[in-house]
């Protein structure tokens, strides 16, 4: 898809790669922000039992050269090639596990090296949304030499970050083939490895998911932490990191393997900076969005009152401030891992995109609404906004009083955020005999609700926890596509949510922050700080509807009542008082 309209023809371009849970995304971009073309192409994940997932960092590998290559083959844009001077790369908190032997890869289904077979897909990494480290991650949580590590995420560790994975994999591979493994990537890591060569990790990964900390010079891990709790040598440590750099930071330029996979020249110098978690690259590229109110484009921002929330098959809460604060169930501070010097708080549901397509997938109108949506040219999401449209006009009553007696509990994968728990389940609190459309749409209305009153409880924690309030909510990722989603926050939060490049086909505040690591690493005078602000997208805003604040604090007492009634349920099948 190339965008016409491109100015002049000598002007460089950036690449921006995003790689997500079901799909590799590639994006051209402007050093002023335009997105000219996008291409993406799918990948596969799986699941051999419940709470593994796994995927394969070859057919990723494969799947990002195909897009870029898609990307610089469009027609009326294969000539403007040899104007990319950057490329960025974004992914998912995923671990992939990599051999010393070129030949050889890693397979988790049998925890062994086996020898490389063309178009074999082996599984090499563990997914982000991965919870095999459930008890890894509760022995951490439990542990006194934790302690320091702990303050910097919420004082809990997840099992979806690394180190639990970490302490599993060790746990679970015998010592010849821990001896065989010579690297433990982030997947962003794994990819500017395979672009570059370069070893070298971004500080955003290791910081985040990896438990380096913050110390009066640099960064560092806290030994006790590493040696009594990881129980790792100098030696162990030295796969996962021998040095790091800030995102978006010169890492090395694009290898002549990598070019000729992507379709590049091969004289074509094209610079690659360091990588980036991928809700990270969504803060990156949305937080500065514009707002043309009033004829004032230009107005001034505070980031730190800017909540970002990247919406996709999870959601995560972000916030950049210049001084860190600690709330409890909230990871973080993270220091320097969207902006240097910048203390970031990353709150998050582990199921929202995932959440809602189970709703509708597995209610019995979900096949004639599918069929339906499909011969309007909607999707179902819309399909049944509409629907709740026309039922709110036949019942003289407001849209979101639709669900006044139907109550959903999210946390379907467990909870990552306040209250740090991945034991908990969703609940639902209202049910009838019906089957209907209507009855599938009300659902989906409670469950949108749902993850908008999860959103205000994960924001109170912050609040309490000493960051700053809130006057704005930056909106991006796939449940964006849906104004119902975004209305509803607007609504429960009490704050406009504003959406960048909400009238954009494939446009992508995530494509954008990867886009803008390349512009920077393109350009070794500009500081990130520059690039985020050339490169700001304009936005939409949606105000909030003040007239449905007294429903919305009602339900969401009942939520929190059902959080409280869970813990209490639990507590008795426990005999426990």
């Amino acid at each position: 898809m190339y965008l016409a309209g491109m100015g002049p023809c000598d002007d460089p371009l950036t690449v921006g790669i995003d790689v997500g849970s079901h799909s590799v995304r590639a994006g051209v971009f402007t050093f002023s922000g335009k997105m000219l073309n996008y291409a993406a192409h799918e990948i596969n994940s799986y699941s051999p039992k419940l709470g593994y997932y796994q995927q394969s960092s070859k057919e990723i590998w494969n799947a990002v050269c195909v897009a870029v290559k898609n990307l610089l083959d469009a027609p009326g844009f294969s000539s403007n090639r040899a104007r990319v001077r950057g490329i960025g790369f974004d992914a998912t908190c995923s671990m992939a596990i990599i051999p010393h032997e070129k030949a050889e890869v890693f397979d988790l289904n049998t925890l062994s090296t086996v020898s490389e077979v063309e178009n074999d897909f082996v599984q090499d990494i563990i997914m982000w949304m991965d919870h095999r480290a459930t008890e890894e991650a509760d022995a951490i949580n439990k542990h006194s030499s934790s302690e320091k590590t702990l303050t910097y995420v919420g004082k809990h560790i997840s099992p979806e970050m690394q180190t639990p994975k970490l302490i599993w994999l060790t746990k679970h591979v015998n010592q010849a083939q821990w001896q065989r493994i010579e690297h433990l990537f982030d997947l962003p890591d794994y990819l500017t490895w395979k672009a570059t060569g370069k070893e070298a990790r971004n500080l955003c990964s290791l910081v985040c998911k990896w438990g380096l900390l913050p110390n009066a010079e640099s960064f560092a891990w806290d030994s006790a932490f590493v040696e009594d709790v990881l129980q790792l040598k100098p030696e162990d440590m030295q796969k996962i990191c021998d040095t790091f750099q800030d995102p978006g930071k010169f890492l090395g330029e694009l290898s002549v393997n990598a070019k000729a996979q992507m379709g590049f020249p091969e004289d074509s110098c094209i610079r690659v900076g360091s990588g980036i978690i991928d809700a990270h690259a969504g803060c990156l590229g949305s937080i500065s969005a514009r707002l043309n109110i009033e004829g004032r484009p230009d107005m001034p921002i505070s980031i730190s009152r800017r909540l970002v929330m990247v919406c996709g098959t999870s959601s995560c809460h972000l916030t950049v401030s210049p001084e860190p604060s600690f709330p409890t169930g909230v990871w973080g501070p993270y220091k320097s891992v969207v902006l240097p010097g910048f203390w970031t708080l990353e709150g998050g549901q582990s199921a929202s995109g995932v959440l809602l397509m189970h709703v509708l997938s597995t209610h019995p109108a979900f096949s004639d609404v599918q069929l339906k949506a499909q011969e309007l040219g909607l999707s179902p999401q819309k399909y049944l906004e509409d629907v709740l449209d026309c039922e709110a006009k036949s019942r003289s009553v407001p849209g979101h009083e639709l669900t006044t007696h139907l109550h959903v509990y999210p946390d379907f994968h467990g909870n990552r955020a306040p209250h740090a728990d991945p034991s908990m389940k969703g609940m639902i609190c209202g049910l009838t005999l019906s089957s209907s459309e209507v009855d599938l749409a009300r659902l989906y209305l409670a469950a949108v609700q749902a993850l908008a009153y999860s959103t205000k409880s994960i924001v109170e924690a912050m609040i309490l926890g000493g960051h700053d309030s809130f006057d704005t909510v930056v909106m991006c990722g796939g449940l964006t596509q849906g104004s119902l989603f975004i209305q509803t926050h607007a609504d429960v939060l009490g704050v406009p949510v504003i959406v960048p490049g909400w009238c954009e086909v494939n446009f992508s505040p995530v494509l954008l922050g990867a886009a803008m690591l390349g512009a920077r690493a393109s350009d070794p005078v500009k500081e990130l700080q520059t690039v985020m602000r050339d490169m700001a997208p304009e936005a939409k805003v949606f105000h909030p509807n003040f007239d449905s604040q007294t429903f919305h604090e009602r339900k969401y007492s009942v939520f929190s009542e059902m959080y409280k009634n869970q813990i209490l349920y639990r507590n008795i099948m426990k005999n426990e008082e």
